[in-house]
């Protein structure tokens, strides 16, 4: 069961979140998986592609208010 702790200290600032998400969520197959990881895929392609994480703070903060749906959805624990 993945608890708010988690949820917490996978979006601090030292920790690499959407490697953590995917490993969490890939067992799962629906809507809100997939969006979860295109989501977490388009953050890789960005900063692959030289962005800088700063800009990234509107992407992640959807990422993670999506991941908490998931993790707060009953089916998924």
């Amino acid at each position: 069961m993945h608890t708010l702790d988690e949820y917490t200290s996978m979006f601090s600032p030292s920790s690499n979140s959407s490697s953590t998400i995917c490993m969490y969520i890939l067992e799962f197959d629906c809507n809100l998986t997939r969006e979860i990881v295109e989501l977490v895929d388009r953050e890789a392609d960005l900063l692959n592609r030289g962005r800088s994480p700063k800009t990234m703070e509107g992407l992640r903060k959807r990422i993670a208010s999506m991941f908490l749906v998931f993790i707060e959805t009953p089916e998924f624990n």
